[in-house]
Parts: structure tokens; C-alpha cells; sequence
């Protein structure tokens, strides 16, 4: 049947090349495209050296929700932060509607690879603050664009840093340095690199006056002193170098001046046009590791196809560690105003509103649009800017013109900026106040009324940020609640820990009567052992081992010669002999 068919006709125009099918998704075993061996072992490398973050860890991590009182930290302290955080908490709640898969993804890899949060990363405790190339919006700084979370993220897992957050946020500091010329001293940490090493002492002899020349060009010749002095410097000031020649100062501005202070000390105001200067620094750096030279995208994506399981935190949890992040940066900031003896500060000289939030989702599309811009577009929108609005390239001793204080860079490494007082800013402010009463400390009773603390400065008229009076008066007491609670939640602990040693102290000593019972045993053997050998010695009869006859004793027999069936004796082996025990001894025995 199948001979009498005819053959199929071929439809016409049919393509001699069929299209190719298209490729899925490469396996792990498998190298993608952009993608080296080298790379991937790398992400590997990187991966291995990471921490498992474990639900426990997250306090020392992230931060707690609530700070127990302790040598530097009052419960008036955390009350103050707890109405701080209060006063805030409203522009968190609703991160459903804001966080996007780049946020998300940004907090997981930065606990995973520097066991910290993006917003400690980004903080006073390292000297930057995050700001968008568009017009003030009105946007928390902790809330990151798209663009800004993902190049972040790509830098985060590149080996060059060698899994140290340190690093990564010196090469932030420098891009920034490098790009508005700041001439402020550079709070530089300790470092055994030589040519920073002379950079970190040339900042301590500036004192609080601003450098004569520009920051790079005093760590070029910092770095060709120590060639002199036969020192070769470090990989980090290479780097650094070779990123100062690439993040020259801009020859356009941002819409709005920098953010030069925050909450009354200096910062250094990042931007996504920072971390691409970063990420082309990286692509381009001739690192002496060729293991290095791997591209910051090549680097990324061979990280996430490495990359196993889901990590914390997932997106319902976000809004508990953005509560945990922020208070830990209140934290932060009250110890060092009360270190540094400050009672009031402003959020930003050049940019008081920039707290004052509105809607976060309101803002998200425009942060994001702003941020994904090209440098052409930037300087074509703020060239016609400058023509109507007269503004000039960013400059510190423009943007600052009021008198630094003293600053302590070693003890605290936060210089202390501008003071001024902003009404605006009175939730924050509440927060970060030390206060000034010098009244001891009253505890509530149940017979008179409770006393509020007076660093909160709260009181039952001040209905300022509040729906109802005295509604910052039940925040600070369920503060004081929910430390009693885990106060009495750590007794109950410490009662079980307890009762499990006792448990444990009294399975010891049982045993160890036990064990002194079998030594008593043991000595009694050995006694009878030494009694059975001298009654054999004594007739003649020694015992031998495995004696299968036993011997009664002189005076057992019958007159027939048989043993007396009357007679009681006890046989003991000890040690495989068996020896004859006579149950009454008698001296005619012996």
C-alpha cells in the first residue's frame, strides 16, 4: 500500500534553510553566552566565602527592632526612636506597591555577600547618602531607582572587592570625590597601603580646611612618594587611580546641587552616574590578577546562574527589615549626636524638603526615568537649565558656605556639618534629640500617671504629627511593653537553661554512684580473690584457670568420702578463676 502512495509534493517557496530553533535557557553545566570558565569559578569562589544568613542572624545583621538599654543606650534613647520611627513608618508600610525585582534582588545579594543592608551600606557610617539625577522629588533616600539597585548589585558580587564592603564603598567615596571635586578632608580609614597611608596623614594636617589642590592630585603624589621610598602601593590605590582619570569632574550639573550634609554631618552624594563610572573603571582596570579581568556583566550573571535557593529576605519581609534598617540608622545617629554634645541638626542645607515625603509610588516612575537616562540627555536637559537658572558646576565651597565645626575623624569618623533648625524636620528631629533634663529617670506605677522621658520631647498637647492627642505618649509606652515583654521572655529562658543543668548535674551524680558501686564490688573480688589464693596455698591445692572440679575445704566430707550436701559454699570468678568462698569461714579454714 504504502508503494502505491504518491509521494508527498513540497509546498512552493519553501526556504532551502529552515529558521533555527530558539535556544533555551543554558544549564548550570553549561557556559553562556559573556561567560568565562574563569568567571564562573570566581562566582563560585564568591559564593563559598559567603555566610549562611540564618532567621537568628538578622538582628545582628539588619538590626533589632527593639535595642535593650546598656552602657551607652538608655530606654529614653529607644522610646526617642521608637517615636522617630513612628512618625516615618507610614512611607514603609505600602512597599507592595513600590519595591521592584531589582530592589529586592539588591538586599538579598547585599546580605548574602557583605552580611550588611543596602541602607547601612549607603549611611553616615559611610559618609554617603543616595540622590537622584532628577529635580527633588520629594523620595526617601533608602528608596533606590531601578537602574541605581541593579548596577549596585552587579558591583557587589565583581572579585575585585574580595567580598568586602570596605572596598566597594572607598571606590564609591572617590567616585564621588573625583566627580563634584570635593576638597573636604576625606575621612580615610587606616590602611597598610603606603600610597594611602600618606593620603590618610596629608587629610588629618588639612584639619577642617578644604585642600588647595584636588583630592586625585594629592593621591598621585602620595602614591609617587612612596615609589620613592621604595614602596610599591597597594592593588586599592591602582584602582583608585585609574578611576580618578575616568570620573573627572562633570562638565554638567544635576538638576539640584548636591546634598553635601545630612543630619548635620558631611556626606558624599552617590548617584547611578558614580556607580557606572565604577563599572567602567572595573571593565577597563589591567588588575595584576588575571583572574580579575572579568567584566562587571560577566561577573553578575555568572553569579546568578551560580547562585541556589532563595535568600532572605523575601518581599513580605521587606517592610519589617526596612523598620529594622531604619531605626539601626536612628540608632546611629543619636550616638553620635550625643558623642559629639548636639541637640538639634538639620536634615540638608542645600535640600531641606528632601525628607519631607510624599507618595513613594507617586515617585518611583519619574526616579526611575531619571536615572536611566544617558549622560547626553543629562547634559542637554541641564545645559538649558543653567541658561534660565544660572547654575554653576557643584562645587563644596559654593554649596557650604557656613562655618564647619569641629570634627572628630578618628573616634567617630563623622564630620560634624552645619546646625541649623528646620521645622519641617520635627518628627526626625524628636528622634536624634539628646535632651536636656537632667531629672533622674521615673517608672511608671499604677497609681500615678506615667511620666514620658524627656529625650522623646513628647506630651499629651503636642498633636503636631498625631491623629489624636497623646498618641505619642501609648508609642512610647508600648515601646516600654514590648521591652518588658523580652525581658520576661530572656527570664523564662535562663529558668529553662537552668533547670536543663540541674537535669544534667543530677544524671552525674547518679552515674557517678554507680560507678563508685562497681568500684566497691570490684574491691570486694579482689579481697575474696587474695582470701582464695592463700587458702590454697595453705593445703596444697593450688586453683588453676577454668578449674572445672571444685574444692570444698578440709572437714566437708562424709564418712563415705562424699562432700556434705548441708554445706553451703559460694564459687566467684573473678578473672576466669574459680575460687572457693566458704559462706561461714571458720579459723580451722584459714
Amino acid at each position: 500500500m504504502n508503494e502505491s502512495r504518491p509521494a508527498k509534493r513540497h509546498a512552493e517557496n519553501q526556504p532551502e534553510v529552515l529558521p533555527l530553533k530558539k535556544r533555551g535557557r543554558p544549564a548550570h553545566t553549561q557556559v553562556a553566552d559573556g561567560q568565562t570558565e574563569t568567571s564562573l569559578q570566581l562566582a563560585r569562589n564568591t559564593l563559598r566565602n559567603c555566610i549562611s544568613t540564618k532567621p537568628e542572624d538578622i538582628d545582628g545583621i539588619v538590626g533589632p527592632l527593639i535595642c535593650r538599654p546598656g552602657l551607652d543606650w538608655t530606654l529614653e534613647d529607644e522610646c526617642a526612636i521608637t517615636a522617630g520611627w513612628e512618625a516615618e513608618k507610614e512611607q514603609y508600610v505600602n512597599l507592595d506597591n513600590y519595591v521592584s525585582s531589582e530592589l529586592l534582588f539588591l538586599w538579598k545579594i547585599c546580605i548574602r555577600v557583605f552580611t550588611l543592608s543596602p541602607i547601612q551600606l549607603i549611611s553616615l557610617e559611610s559618609y554617603l547618602r543616595y540622590q537622584t539625577l532628577g529635580p527633588s522629588i520629594k523620595v526617601k533616600p533608602e528608596m533606590y531607582s531601578k537602574a541605581f539597585c541593579d548596577i549596585l548589585s552587579s558591583l557587589i558580587v565583581h572579585p575585585c572587592w574580595r567580598n568586602s564592603s570596605k572596598n566597594l564603598v572607598i571606590a564609591m567615596q572617590y567616585a564621588v570625590i573625583c566627580r563634584l571635586d570635593d576638597r573636604r578632608p576625606w575621612p580615610l580609614d587606616p590602611s597598610r597601603c603606603p600610597a594611602l597611608t600618606i593620603l590618610e596623614e596629608d587629610m588629618k594636617n588639612l584639619g577642617d580646611v578644604e585642600a588647595q589642590q584636588p583630592i586625585h592630585t594629592m593621591h598621585a603624589s602620595a602614591r609617587r612618594l612612596a615609589l620613592e621610598n621604595q614602596e610599591t602601593p597597594f592593588y586599592m590605590s591602582d584602582f583608585l587611580n585609574h578611576l580618578g582619570k575616568i570620573a573627572s569632574p562633570a562638565t554638567v550639573t544635576l538638576v539640584e546641587p548636591p546634598c553635601l550634609e545630612y543630619m548635620g554631618f558631611h556626606v558624599l552624594p552617590i548617584t547611578v552616574m558614580d556607580l557606572r563610572n565604577i563599572v567602567q573603571a572595573v571593565n577597563t582596570m589591567p588588575f595584576q590578577n588575571e583572574a580579575w579581568r572579568c567584566s562587571v556583566k560577566d561577573a553578575f550573571n555568572s553569579f546568578k546562574s551560580e547562585k541556589k535557593g532563595n535568600n532572605m529576605p523575601f518581599k513580605n519581609q521587606l517592610p519589617e527589615f526596612y523598620e529594622r534598617a531604619i531605626k539601626h540608622k536612628l540608632r546611629v545617629i543619636r550616638k553620635l549626636h550625643k558623642a559629639h554634645g548636639m541637640d538639634a541638626c538639620q536634615d540638608d542645607t542645600n535640600n531641606p524638603d528632601a525628607d519631607d515625603l510624599g507618595p513613594v509610588s507617586d515617585s518611583s516612575e519619574l526616579m526611575s526615568e531619571m536615572d536611566t537616562q544617558t549622560d547626553a540627555d543629562i547634559g542637554s536637559h541641564t545645559s538649558d537649565n543653567n541658561e534660565s537658572n544660572h547654575t554653576t558646576t557643584p562645587n563644596l565651597r559654593q554649596s557650604s558656605p557656613d562655618p564647619v565645626g569641629q570634627r572628630d575623624q578618628r573616634m567617630l569618623g563623622i564630620p560634624r556639618g552645619n546646625l541649623t533648625i528646620d521645622n519641617s524636620q520635627g518628627p526626625l528631629h524628636e528622634a536624634i534629640d539628646i535632651g536636656d533634663d537632667p531629672s533622674p529617670q521615673s517608672v511608671p506605677s499604677a497609681t500615678t500617671a506615667p511620666q514620658v522621658p524627656a529625650a522623646t520631647n513628647l506630651s499629651i498637647q503636642d498633636t503636631r504629627d498625631t491623629k489624636y492627642p497623646g498618641e505619642q505618649l501609648k508609642t512610647a509606652f508600648r515601646s516600654i511593653e514590648s521591652i518588658v515583654t523580652s525581658e520576661a521572655r530572656s527570664r523564662r529562658q535562663l529558668e529553662r537553661r537552668v533547670a536543663s543543668l540541674t537535669a544534667e548535674n543530677q544524671i552525674l551524680r547518679n552515674e557517678m554512684a554507680s560507678v563508685r558501686r562497681h568500684q566497691r564490688i570490684s574491691d570486694e573480688r579482689l579481697d575474696a580473690l587474695e582470701v582464695g589464693q592463700t587458702h590454697a596455698g595453705q593445703n596444697g591445692r593450688p586453683l588453676t584457670r577454668r578449674q572445672t572440679s571444685v574444692y570444698y575445704g578440709p572437714g566437708t566430707e562424709d564418712s563415705s568420702g562424699n562432700p556434705r550436701s548441708e554445706h553451703n559454699e559460694y564459687i566467684m570468678e573473678i578473672s576466669d578463676l574459680d575460687i572457693y568462698v566458704p559462706s561461714s569461714p571458720s579459723t580451722s579454714d584459714f
